[in-house]
């Protein structure tokens, strides 16, 4: 289903994402923070509820995506926290606002390591916010995903839940290997961008080669370019938390 997604940068990077957030308290003990957060930035009429299927790792069957309540939210462990900046039906201009700044302002501090939870633990969990705007920020990765992404083709969509099925017995590998996957984890020490999707990629192939399984190939992704998919930020050097420069939507 991955195939799906037209562009490899983005089928890459959506495809290790959620593997980077499931491994997000081991690589996080180690210090090791994901310093960034992505904003998909929806340019025309998209239902964004088809990214679920990529994104959710738990309560897969449940039509709610995104995180309603804050509070709960940041207690959240090993899952991408999924936050809505969109304009819902009846909402006035004031909760919009305060909705999108409570949004950002909560990915901005995760990003820098400034957010706790009430009993002190640091809240590290990878975001993803859906908006149809830019942030301008130097920690968000702005993504502009249009009606175009995606291929309409419903014979590669299956009612088997497949990436459901992968990421439970990914957790199950990685149970089963604790060992090698913490040395992993510790050779990508540092603070640059994207170590946390890197030290992903090296577990996943791992995991794919334990069962004999070409990755790169059975899903037409290519790890080797997470990188290149993270600088499709915009070049804001500046931290303007709720500046938005508004993109104009297709008709």
């Amino acid at each position: 289903e991955l195939k799906r997604i037209k562009d490899v940068k983005l089928r890459s990077l959506l495809m290790i994402y959620p593997i980077s957030a499931l491994l997000n308290t081991l690589i996080a003990d180690e210090g090791i923070v994901c310093n960034f957060y992505i904003n998909f930035v929806i340019l025309g009429d998209i239902e964004c509820r088809q990214f679920a299927n990529y994104l959710k790792i738990f309560n897969r069957n449940k039509e709610e995506m995104f995180c309603k309540n804050f509070d709960e939210c940041v207690k959240s462990k090993d899952e991408i926290l999924i936050l809505n900046c969109f304009e819902d039906v009846g909402e006035s201009e004031y909760k919009r606002r305060r909705k999108i700044s409570r949004s950002i302002g909560m990915a901005e501090k995760i990003a820098k390591g400034e957010l706790y939870t009430l009993d002190g633990c640091k809240v590290t969990s990878p975001v993803m916010i859906f908006s149809n705007s830019v942030i301008r920020s130097k920690r968000a990765v702005n993504i502009f995903i249009d009606e175009d992404f995606m291929e309409n083709d419903e014979e590669q969509c299956t009612e088997d839940d497949v990436i459901g099925r992968t990421f439970f017995e990914f957790i199950e590998y990685c149970e089963k290997n604790y060992s090698d996957v913490v040395r992993i984890i510790q050779t990508e020490k540092g603070a640059k961008r994207g170590a946390d999707l890197r030290i992903a990629c090296a577990i996943f192939e791992k995991f794919w080669i334990s069962c004999q399984i070409d990755m790169e190939k059975m899903a037409d992704v290519k790890m080797s370019m997470i990188d290149e998919a993270l600088k499709c930020e915009l070049a804001f050097e500046d931290d303007l938390i709720g500046d938005f420069v508004k993109i104009v939507r297709k008709e």
